[in-house]
């Protein structure tokens, strides 16, 4: 996992597949889940483990 710090504005979105963005907590994440508002994929709950059990590190996308 590749942790940096973005502005969402400036994020070139696929809008095909992409409806938003939005940057969460996992308590805001697990809210969005139960009103229905995020896909309840299995591995959600996962997702802010991985970044302690890989490690993450800060990149420069040009």
């Amino acid at each position: 996992m590749i942790t940096q710090d973005v502005k969402l504005e400036e994020l070139q979105l696929q809008e095909d597949e992409v409806q938003a963005v939005k940057w969460v907590n996992k308590e805001e994440l697990h809210q969005m889940v139960k009103n229905r508002k995020m896909i309840p994929y299995y591995f959600l709950d996962k997702i802010f483990e991985l970044k302690n059990i890989w490690g993450s590190r800060i990149i420069d996308i040009e």
